[in-house]
């Protein structure tokens, strides 16, 4: 079978078991890189050779040179799986992948202060909709993962009880705590909001689209270097600057394991800087004792 033939029947697969954003990052790399790459050749006709050649290629850009070697590994177990090809066949395996840079970047304090005052003025000016900056305060407050915000629905929301039920969380059905603060945000929305989802977009029954108004953000704040995902960093890293516990902060986040936490928290310089000398002081604390 030809490699783009398969490629058609995992589709259906990683439409099915995968998240929609998943699901879009497969697509572009089975569309964009694997099929123009390999599409022609029988499956078991590649060879590893050919794919650490196809990898090399594409050193410019790490991460979706690692993204495509990891789904083409997972496209070949799936062949393998259901016996379409060898199950120990696979030459997507054993290919060195490059070393990605890790970002550090989340938000200071007073950066947070300048996207909240962004965020008015541009609700006043009528840049965005009320539910747009609802939605991204919302965001910046909870830690919560983009479609966790964007999709949220009034069925799924217990303001008395301060809670909202998240049913298809990335890592499953969560409930997510609302503070005072968000509640009164989401509060205010309710009493002429007679669609489906509490941040509505701009045509009835449709949600509002977080893109479109970080975009505008950015250009009010000069925040060209920071990404919506990275508020989820920021909210981590404010959290554990805080003091508080790294196991509540992944139940914050909804991560099922801390060791997925600690890759959202990023030490700032203040930090380092005040852990530093606490330490150094407590060793000169103990040799004058």
């Amino acid at each position: 079978m030809k490699t783009s033939d398969f490629a058609k029947i995992y589709d259906t697969y990683i439409n099915r078991h995968l998240k929609p954003s998943s699901v879009r990052l497969y697509r572009t790399c089975l569309n964009s890189y694997i099929i123009p790459e390999f599409g022609e050749c029988e499956l078991e006709e590649v060879k590893r050779g050919q794919v650490a050649e196809f990898h090399a290629q594409l050193h410019d850009r790490p991460y979706i040179a690692n993204r495509t070697i990891a789904i083409g590994r997972s496209m070949y177990s799936y062949a393998g799986i259901i016996e379409v090809i060898e199950e120990t066949f696979n030459p997507f395996r054993k290919i060195r992948l490059y070393r990605e840079r890790a970002r550090d970047r989340h938000l200071s304090r007073s950066e947070y202060g300048s996207v909240l005052a962004a965020v008015d003025q541009l609700q006043n000016e009528n840049a965005i909709t009320k539910y747009g900056a609802a939605a991204l305060k919302v965001l910046m407050l909870t830690g919560c993962r983009l479609s966790e915000v964007e999709t949220l629905k009034w069925d799924d929301v217990r303001l008395e009880e301060r809670r909202a039920h998240l049913p298809d969380s990335k890592t499953g059905p969560r409930i997510l705590e609302l503070s005072e603060n968000v509640a009164d945000i989401i509060k205010e929305l309710s009493t002429d909001n007679n669609g489906p989802y509490v941040f509505a977009g701009r045509y009835q029954g449709t949600k509002v689209s977080l893109q479109i108004v970080w975009k505008k953000v950015q250009n009010e704040t000069g925040l060209d270097d920071f990404r919506l995902h990275d508020l989820r960093h920021s909210f981590a890293t404010l959290a554990a600057s805080d003091g508080v516990p790294l196991q509540v902060i992944a139940k914050l986040l909804g991560h099922t394991t801390v060791w997925t936490t600690t890759r959202y928290m990023h030490a700032s310089r203040a930090m380092t800087a005040k852990a530093a000398h606490e330490v150094a002081e407590s060793i000169i604390r103990s040799g004058q004792g």
